[in-house]
């Protein structure tokens, strides 16, 4: 059996579908070589067009969620 937990964080922005490694970086509060190396390590799932990866914002909510909720309890 699997329990599903539902978190709110507030966010001041719309989240698109698709986000590139600056976004992520500037987001999560991350180096853009910080999140290349979780593509490369293969934590971070991505798909790579062009010279750009591509990533789903709820896999990244998934591995760095916890600083937008150090982030919110800060302010």
């Amino acid at each position: 059996m699997s329990t599903v937990m539902t978190l709110e964080v507030p966010f001041d922005r719309e989240i698109p579908d698709v986000v590139d490694v600056p976004w992520c970086a500037e987001v999560f509060g991350l180096t853009r070589t910080a999140v290349q190396r979780a593509i490369r390590e293969q934590r971070l799932p991505a798909r790579k067009f062009g010279n750009v990866w591509m990533i789903n914002p709820e896999h990244a909510a998934r591995l760095w969620g916890h600083r937008l909720m150090t982030a919110a309890t800060d302010a």
